[in-house]
């Protein structure tokens, strides 16, 4: 079973579905109007530079590492794959007992009817049973009736010891060599399983940082508001603006407090969500790692054919392959005649093979060999066969699939890490532009040559700059994610 979680996408939609709002309210509350001017005017700060880096990297901050290791170690997937690489095992101690010839012992007693005695006729023997050597003439004789004894009471105790000769070479060994290829493919399923894990939690962690450093952002954006509302207030005190400049300056300011809103639910969501894939009560609020910049120019071929020699998708399906030939020559087994070895050892009362029946017990015992075969058990071979050749072309077709797909993957990480780094050279630019946009702005707005809507139009393409900046460099650091976990990379 797969999990979900809410991944950088998601996290990015929910945040500019609910900023695009917030942003075209600010800019459709105000109006176009022209304020009175004055050099007198109380002065208005200027844009502020955002340096997001100094909360970053902090000592005993929460780093993606922390989270991957946290929610890989205690997945319940992971111990679902864990419980099935043991199962796995025990194919093989199962296979290996295969190797133990077939010893079975029985130990049996019966009551037999009563039947009478049958006669074998007559025999005439000499009066005196003591005479040795041929009988004088005239020497008495007797008849003695030839009978057999007839015992009721029968106990047996046999031991049969059978050695399958052609099991141990077309059934033992291959059943054993699969239950291996089996375990393989059990393990690498779990590394699959780590692989994924680690990369929904880093993705998610990203997603995190992205939301508490969007509340710096939105706080900033608040605060110059608000700012900037001050100096309405104080301008159209002093008659030098418009009632209007404060309308919108006060619609502003409500703009941005939603966007704080907004960033700290966000931040609040990820949060619950990382406690509860970490399965911890707490976390550090803190950031821990740094938003440095990524390297873009990486051989993409070289990444592809890592990624194609370390995946463990890979090598699950070659020892599915592997146990899958396995198993065709144990089906190829039922095909062929069978050839065991039989011994057998028999202490009985009365023992069968001594005639006529004494009531003791006697051991006797016989060894030899037997060959068998079964018209049904070769037709469904056939059947079995057939399936498994299907099987292994699946699989052959499936490993395929899976190659493509792996240099899918790593092409859109390498892809992903281009257009980050583009987009975060291309929007740092932004955001300088926007600062001076709103100095300007600001400068004129002071001096009573301008009016609010110029100031607040600044703020808002500094506050969409800021966060598009932000988001481009957590795009760039997901995308380093998906790289190194791509190509197996620690």
């Amino acid at each position: 079973m797969s999990r979900t979680f809410l991944g950088s996408s998601s996290l990015a939609g929910l945040f500019a579905l609910t900023l695009a709002p917030t942003l075209a309210h600010a800019q459709d509350a105000t109006i176009d109007t022209a304020p009175g001017a004055s050099a007198s005017a109380p002065p208005i700060a200027p844009a502020a530079a955002l340096d997001l880096d100094a909360r970053l990297g902090a000592p005993n901050g929460l780093r993606a590492s922390d989270v991957a290791r946290a929610v890989i170690e205690t997945s319940h997937d992971r111990r679902a794959r864990l419980a099935e690489v043991a199962a796995a095992r025990t194919e093989i101690d199962r296979a290996t007992y295969g190797y133990v010839p077939r010893v079975g012992v029985t130990i049996g007693y019966s009551r037999l009817s009563e039947i009478d005695q049958p006669s074998l006729g007559v025999l005439a023997a000499p009066a005196d049973q003591s005479a040795r050597g041929p009988l004088p003439a005239g020497a008495p004789l007797i008849a003695i009736p030839l009978r057999f004894p007839v015992i009721l009471d029968q106990t047996q105790i046999r031991a049969q010891l059978v050695v399958p000769l052609t099991d141990y070479f077309l059934r033992v060994m291959p059943a054993h060599d699969a239950a291996e290829h089996g375990v393989d493919a059990a393990e690498a399923m779990v590394e699959v399983t780590e692989r994924r894990l680690g990369l929904e939690a880093e993705t998610l962690y990203w997603s995190w940082v992205r939301a508490s450093l969007g509340i710096v952002v939105a706080q900033q954006a608040l605060a110059a508001a608000e700012a900037h509302r001050d100096d309405a207030t104080r301008l159209v005190r002093a008659g030098m603006a418009l009632e209007v400049d404060l309308a919108r300056a006060e619609a502003q300011v409500a703009a941005m407090r939603e966007l704080v809103g907004t960033a700290e639910h966000a931040r609040d969501a990820a949060s619950d969500r990382l406690r509860t894939i970490m399965h911890v009560d707490h976390l550090s609020p803190e950031v821990g790692d740094r938003l440095d910049p990524s390297d873009a120019s990486r051989d993409l071929e070289g990444d592809v054919s890592a990624a194609l020699a370390s995946r463990a998708e890979l090598r699950a399906l070659d020892a599915q392959l592997a146990a899958t030939d396995a198993q065709r020559t144990i089906v190829l087994a039922g095909m062929l005649p069978r050839v065991d070895l039989v011994g057998e050892a028999l202490l009985a009362n009365p023992n069968p093979r001594y005639v006529p029946q004494t009531e003791r017990f006697d051991f006797t015992w016989q060894v030899g060999a037997q060959a068998s075969w079964q018209l049904a058990d070769t037709l469904a071979g056939d059947a079995s066969q057939r399936a498994l050749d299907a099987r292994v072309e699946a699989l052959r077709e499936s490993r395929d699939v899976a190659r493509e797909g792996i240099r899918a993957e790593v092409v859109d990480a390498h892809r992903a890490l281009v257009d980050a780094a583009l987009a975060t050279e291309t929007r740092r630019a932004q955001v300088d532009a926007a600062e001076r946009t709103l100095d300007q702005a600001s400068a004129v707005y002071r001096v009573g040559r301008g009016n609010g809507l110029v100031v607040i139009d600044a703020q808002t393409l500094l506050v969409r700059a800021r966060l598009d900046l932000l988001a481009a460099r957590i795009d760039a650091r997901v995308a380093e994610a998906r790289r190194r976990r791509a190509i197996s990379e620690e």
